[in-house]
Parts: C-alpha cells; sequence; structure tokens
C-alpha cells in the first residue's frame, strides 16, 4: 500500500493508463449508483450536487500520487498537480454548488472556465503520451543538500 501512494517513485505510460482507467471507472460507478439510489428529483438539488462534488474531490485525490508518478517518468516538476487543483472549482458540479448557494450564476461555457478545463484535459493527455525520461536518476524538485552532489 505504501509502494501504491508513493511520491518518489516513477510510473510509466502503461500504468499511468491503467490506474487512470480503473480510478474513473470506480468513481463513474460510485456516481451512477448514487444517481440510481437517489434520483435529482427526490432529493435537494443542493444536496445532490454536494455529493457529486464530494466524488469529484475523491477523484482528484485518488489521481494525484498517479499523476506524480508520472510526472517524474516524464521529467516534469510535481507543481503541474496544481493543474487539477486550479480547475476543481471550475468542474459544473461546483458551478452549480455555487449557484443553488449563494446564488451566482457562473456561465460554464465562459472563456475562462473553458480554458481551465482545456488545460486540465491536456494535463491529462500529456501524462497519457509523452515518453518518459530515459535516465534513472529519481526526480526532485529540490536543490541538493550541502555536501551532495
Amino acid at each position: 500500500m505504501n509502494e501504491l501512494i508513493s511520491l518518489n517513485r516513477k510510473l510509466n505510460r502503461l500504468g499511468f493508463f491503467y490506474a487512470f482507467l480503473v480510478i474513473t471507472i470506480v468513481i463513474v460507478a460510485v456516481q451512477y449508483l448514487f444517481k440510481f439510489a437517489y434520483p435529482l428529483n427526490e432529493i435537494e438539488p443542493i444536496n445532490y450536487f454536494l455529493i457529486k462534488g464530494i466524488l469529484g474531490l475523491v477523484y482528484l485525490i485518488l489521481l494525484m500520487p498517479i499523476a506524480i508518478g508520472r510526472l517524474n517518468d516524464i521529467a516534469m516538476s510535481r507543481w503541474w498537480v496544481l493543474i487539477g487543483w486550479i480547475s476543481y472549482p471550475f468542474t459544473l458540479n461546483s458551478i452549480m454548488v455555487i449557484k443553488l448557494t449563494w446564488g451566482i450564476d457562473i456561465n460554464p461555457m465562459s472563456i475562462p472556465v473553458l480554458g481551465i478545463n482545456i488545460l486540465f484535459l491536456l494535463f491529462i493527455l500529456v501524462l497519457l503520451f509523452k515518453a518518459g525520461s530515459s535516465n534513472n536518476a529519481p526526480h526532485s524538485d529540490s536543490l541538493p543538500l550541502a555536501g551532495e552532489r
């Protein structure tokens, strides 16, 4: 279990694809079970979108270790994971929660919202298709400590 969530390992394209696919299938299955157990017309819309939003947050949390592993493999900074956290408030579920809670109307088809979601999609595509680095040295975002070479 420790190696599964390790942030220092490298993950190749195939490993990332399988992990991404399994996590996505599990989250989508849970969302459909929730949708059939509690249809939108039987519960308050705010509760429906809050629970779907929480599932989206769980999805993002589960995706983070495998995305970092893949970033280590393609020699990119781990800071790229922030794209997911920046785009999360602009998902359709989050926009609906904001609208139902505070009455603020955000157009999900506006250029900034679409741009942020397209940026997240491009990030996932880069993780899926960019070839891994050829060096086997562990990736680090920090400078070497004093006395290290």
